[in-house]
């Protein structure tokens, strides 16, 4: 029978240095003093007894110690660490302006859990209330141009660098301008730049010209400036203005620091010129004691005989109906060249109508398409009106009184006395 012995019992020597010198693998292995018994590897019919697991387990101890041994020379175990990684570098804000803190923040990983430390650095910019945060104050240059952000992090084993250029923009122009005019003023308006409120906000610069602003540059515009300070609020009346002239502005948003102005790029350029406007009252259906034309040129209700046409300059239309005689139906504004069923030299003026889609009364602009002779009334609905002459208007039945045939209709007018000029 073959029996197999362990003469002595292995143990590992871990101990190493001074006192105690680097051991290859054969040295590590040593003997207990004093006489030891055998212990049978295989026993025959008792393989399955306890000499016999004992036995095996310090054979398997004895293939674990040997396999790490190599030329008589030892494998440290070594672990080796994973450096950290960025997941994510922001701007919290949109956009980074000169002369102005924002917040930066930076987000990374590490796999083997190390503790992080960070450090910022800026080309240009300053970190005034510390640089060893994950998330800092970055005070941008005072002057435009860009600004190199890095961060420096490191788990204490290895250390990364993350950058970001960063460019100092202008702030954004405000959104579209609108208007609303009268004889002699202009109520500009416009929305709000996204970068309203901003450090150093100052508000909006107005420029206002009788010729158009674009291409000139900053010191070329100071002239025009509506107002001597830029204004907070999102509108301005303009006063002064000359009927029959036309103007033109447009608004950009402002910064001021260190005594200089920083300005948007301007808004869409508005052209108008002053338009009269105002309101009418006891303007009658054609059936009515108070029938009567009206004369955009003028502003005012004109008598209306249908029979009579020698004043037809001064009259361009009335309140008739869908009648083509106007004796009962919807209410109709309808040009005087309807009235040629009952006299020819009425069909000389022909003044045309179409409804606007823009329900405010903005100042508005149209084309030559759509245009009819006659449209229903629907109160507080906007309508386009032209001339003969080519000036454009616009109208709105505000009520109506009383019922057929007596009802008398109020209104609003503005005209555009500049012929050919659709802005009205």
């Amino acid at each position: 029978m073959l029996v197999r012995y362990l003469s002595a019992p292995v143990r590992k020597t871990l101990r190493s240095g001074p006192g105690h010198p680097r051991q290859g693998c054969a040295d590590r292995l040593t003997r207990s003093p004093g006489p030891v018994a055998p212990v049978p590897l295989l026993q025959g019919p008792r393989r399955h007894g306890p000499v016999f697991r004992g036995g095996l387990l310090a054979a398997l101890l004895l293939v674990l110690l040997l396999g790490g041994c190599h030329k008589n020379e030892s494998r440290p175990l070594v672990i080796r660490n994973t450096p950290p990684a960025v997941a994510g570098f922001f701007l919290l804000q949109d956009r980074a302006h000169a002369a102005e803190d924002l917040n930066l923040s930076i987000t990374a990983v590490d796999e083997d859990g190390d503790e992080l430390q960070y450090r910022w650095f800026a080309s240009r910019g300053s970190f005034p209330f510390g640089r060893g945060q994950r998330s800092v104050v970055w005070r941008s240059p005072r002057t435009r141009g860009i600004d190199t952000i890095t961060v420096v992090i490191t788990d204490f084993q290895d250390t990364i660098r993350a950058s970001k250029i960063l460019p100092l923009v202008l702030p954004v122009a405000p959104g579209e301008p609108s208007q609303i005019n009268s004889t002699d003023l202009l109520d500009l308006s416009w929305e709000k730049s996204p970068d309203e409120d901003v450090e150093n906000w100052a508000g909006y610069e107005v420029y206002v010209a009788e010729h158009s602003l674009v291409g000139l540059s900053e010191e070329e515009l100071t002239p025009y400036l509506a107002t001597t300070q830029p204004v907070l609020p999102r509108v301005l009346r303009i006063t002064g203005l000359i009927p029959g002239r036309r103007y033109y502005a447009h608004v950009r948003a402002a910064r001021i620091y260190d005594g200089m102005t920083e300005l948007s790029g301007p808004t869409r350029e508005v052209d108008m010129s002053p338009r009269p406007e105002g309101p009418v009252s006891g303007f009658g259906e054609f059936t009515s004691p108070l029938r009567a034309a009206f004369d955009l040129s003028a502003g005012s209700l004109r008598v209306l005989d249908p029979a009579d046409a020698s004043g037809i300059g001064s009259r361009d239309f009335y309140l008739g109906t869908a009648d083509p005689f106007d004796q009962g139906g919807d209410l109709m504004l309808k040009s005087v060249s309807e009235l040629a069923n009952r006299n020819e030299a009425w069909a000389a003026r022909v003044v045309r109508f179409k409804e606007l889609t823009d329900a405010d009364w903005t100042v508005a602009t149209t084309d030559d398409t759509g245009w009819s002779t006659s449209v229903t009334v629907v109160p507080q609905v906007v309508y386009a009106v032209k001339t003969p002459e080519g000036n454009y208007a616009k109208v709105r039945v505000t009520g109506i009184t009383r019922f057929p045939p007596d009802r008398i209709a109020t209104m609003q007018w503005a005209y555009q006395t500049i012929p050919n000029y659709a802005s009205f």
